[in-house]
């Protein structure tokens, strides 16, 4: 067993699902799938305009297999109770419904916090691979408009709520939010761990991988923070079962431990 230093190996990302991106019938449940949102009203792709910019509207356009604007990655929240969210690993932001925005539910990107319920969509089969893309409570149903702007209406009946979803073959090579990795070594095949321990400023050790050993076991996530009155937001690698992240130990013996979830610690950021 030897102490993990940071500075010392080289680490690589070992999705727990194997990410590959193939066309075929539609398995919401499929890792790292790229679809094209269809709506049924228009035949048209959702998309962001290839714009990656907070509080971009979200439209459609004519589909395009090269368009990363309309790159949309299904990532479970909930999967037993059918809750999903949307991600574009392009501009690393998700499908947000703006409940509370200056135009209230009209669909909008932002960053990708699959926590909150602004983001977590509950996906209801309503046709053979057709979808309707509801809020969690279930009264409120993505919709494509008239005018081409997208919201989310309160007529679940209306046929411009639903939608398909075309799997491509399309690949992106990075990690993507709220997916579970292994941070492997490689130089020896082991993985990060911190014991199955569920004390704060536990040192982190790499160990052999072992299934069901869930300290071992690390989700990429975005975290809301604030600072001098305004809303941020970062990007950590946190255990879920044991509600850490992981901490770079720069404040003290250079060594990775876990700590409490907080994005305003530097030590605590990530880039994938």
């Amino acid at each position: 067993m030897k102490h993990f230093k940071l500075l010392r190996y080289a680490l690589t990302l070992s999705l727990l699902c194997c990410v590959t991106c193939f066309a075929q019938a539609i398995d919401i449940d499929a890792p790292g799938v790229i679809y094209r949102i269809i709506s049924q009203s228009n035949g048209q792709a959702v998309t962001n305009g290839n714009n990656s910019a907070h509080d971009t509207y979200l439209s459609t356009a004519a589909v395009d297999q090269q368009a990363e604007g309309q790159d949309w990655m299904i990532v479970p929240v909930s999967a037993d109770e059918g809750i999903y969210a949307f991600y574009n690993p392009h501009c690393d932001m998700g499908i947000d419904m703006a409940p509370s925005a200056k135009v209230p539910y009209r669909v909008l990107q932002w960053d990708a916090k699959f926590t909150d319920s602004n983001q977590q969509f509950l996906i209801k089969e309503v046709d053979t691979d057709v979808f309707q893309f509801l809020n969690t409570t279930g009264d409120r149903a993505m919709t494509l408009r008239s005018d081409g702007s997208i919201y989310m209406d309160q007529d679940l009946t209306a046929e411009a709520t639903h939608f398909t979803l075309q799997a491509t073959t399309n690949t992106v090579n990075m990690a993507i939010k709220g997916y579970t990795y292994l941070l492997r070594n490689k130089s020896n095949g082991q993985v990060l761990s911190n014991l199955e321990s569920r004390t704060s400023a536990a040192v982190l050790y790499t160990e052999d991988y072992k299934e069901g050993a869930y300290g071992q076991h690390w989700q990429y996530r975005t975290v809301e923070y604030k600072k001098n009155n305004q809303t941020l937001y970062a990007s950590v690698l946190y255990n879920a079962k044991y509600a850490y992240a992981i901490d770079a130990g720069l404040n003290g013996n250079k060594v990775p431990l876990q700590y409490g979830l907080d994005g305003s610690n530097p030590t605590s950021k990530y880039r994938s």
